[in-house]
């Protein structure tokens, strides 16, 4: 009687002895996943502008500006021929800003992807999104651009076991992962000449654009960083009220986007918010792309994932780190977070086509401290949920050659972010339609 819990507590120990090391390798997806999406960024920015050397004056919120957003993308994806379908189950953000009396502007935005159903290949150009098939149209350029191509996990952790309490550096696919969750959310009207999904390339209209004045007629005038009111179209007839926009504008000439307003440029006018991409705390929020700078491949420091534990049948870790960088904006790849510029680091599809984007002189520092989860399903090899928090301090500090003027840009952005992700498996309705 009395071997059997003898026997049973040596049975034990091998069985825990073997699950002491865990299989954390997160395989490529066989069937269609849905993702959610949930950001928060919140911020404090300060912004000097000069032109050559002068402090403008009455253009743009002068001081700390307090900001906020808060943004939701559901969607489902799988693999489909030689690209990715994916469709978009929403797409949806909240901002907050100050507003000309003092108080907090709040916008609700409902993303122009919301509902459709996309065909992603690439290709010189990089991530071309058609709709409903391989042989379907593109997306308007503003509405395409920033879209991330195929989400993956596969290969971010070790290929051998990794025992409990043990730690291990994230490999640089984390970085490309990370890439690819910034996803745009720019309401309909912000996609081109006339708004709309279907908006024809061309000239820029800001978010809350409702019959702006100012029309169609030619280019678009230019506006300077904080200025209030549409700059007057060539031919048009008046100004556009503040927060409403014109519609013109071609070729990069469509006016300035507002501080902390998004826009999807025209021809040659790189596209995404105020600090990149309209994904994360990009166009139209808090102050910083913080998603997109945590990406960059430019910066330096490690994340680094411990292995807590493995409770039903899910590997818990936990992940923590700092990066950061200092040195020329080009050199960080930052250049493009002046300008609007899509996801950062990599330029997202369309920055900076065509000329007339002023060429950017100047210095960045940039320092985030992120901690967070990573669950990994252990026996389908699939992330479940992965959640970033922390704090992120950008500093730019730039000059460049506008209309024959030097114009400096000082920008100091402090946030803190909150991201989190959760993948299950698709609804069958979605593979039936893909």
């Amino acid at each position: 009687m009395k071997r059997v819990p003898i026997l049973c507590s040596a049975l034990l120990s091998a069985v825990v002895v073997a699950q002491d090391k865990v299989d954390l390798r997160i395989q490529a997806a066989q069937k269609p996943l849905r993702y959610t999406i949930e950001s928060t960024t919140k911020g404090v920015t300060e912004r000097a502008i000069t032109i050559d050397g002068e402090a403008m004056e009455g253009r743009g919120p002068t001081g700390p500006t307090n900001s906020a957003r808060t943004q939701t993308v559901v969607f489902d994806e799988g693999r489909a021929d030689d690209g990715t379908w994916r469709h978009y189950v929403t797409a949806k953000a909240t901002t907050e800003r100050p507003d000309e009396t003092g108080g907090v502007a709040k916008q609700e935005i409902e993303g122009s992807l919301a509902g459709q159903r996309l065909y992603l290949i690439e290709d010189d150009r990089g991530v071309v999104a058609r709709v409903g098939s391989a042989d379907g149209e593109e997306l308007p350029r503003g509405m395409g651009r920033g879209i991330p191509g195929a989400t993956s996990f596969a290969g971010i952790t070790p290929s051998e076991p990794v025992a409990v309490g043990g730690e291990f550096e994230l490999s640089a696919g984390f970085l490309a992962s990370l890439r690819n969750l910034n996803h745009p959310v720019n309401p309909a009207m912000n996609l081109g000449g006339r708004g709309g999904e279907n908006a024809p390339q061309g000239g820029r209209r800001r978010p809350g654009a409702e019959g702006a004045e100012g029309g169609d007629a030619g280019a678009a005038g230019r506006r300077r960083p904080g200025a209030g009111e549409q700059g007057q179209p060539e031919g048009g007839e008046g100004r556009a009220p503040r927060g409403q926009g014109g519609q013109g504008g071609q070729g990069g000439q469509g006016g300035q986007r507002e501080r902390g307003q998004g826009g999807q440029g025209g021809q040659g006018a790189p596209g995404g918010g105020r600090f990149g991409g309209g994904g994360f705390g990009g166009a139209m929020g808090a102050g910083t792309n913080v998603l997109g700078l945590l990406a960059n491949e430019k910066l330096e420091g490690k994340l680094i994932a411990k292995l807590v534990g493995v409770e039903n049948g899910v590997a818990k870790l936990t992940l923590a780190g700092k990066r950061a960088a200092e040195g020329g904006i080009d050199e960080l790849g930052l250049a493009s977070m002046m300008m609007g510029g899509g996801r950062m680091g990599r330029g997202g599809q369309g920055g900076g086509q065509g000329g007339g984007a002023p060429a950017i002189d100047g210095d960045a520092a940039a320092e985030l401290e992120v901690a967070g989860e990573l669950w990994i399903d252990v026996a389908s090899h699939q992330l479940v949920k992965l959640v970033l928090e922390g704090k992120s301090k950008l500093h730019l500090n730039s000059e460049m050659d506008r209309n024959g003027q030097v114009m400096g840009i000082e920008s100091k952005s402090d946030d803190s972010f909150r991201y989190a992700v959760s993948v299950q498996a698709a609804p069958e309705q979605a593979e039936a339609k893909k």
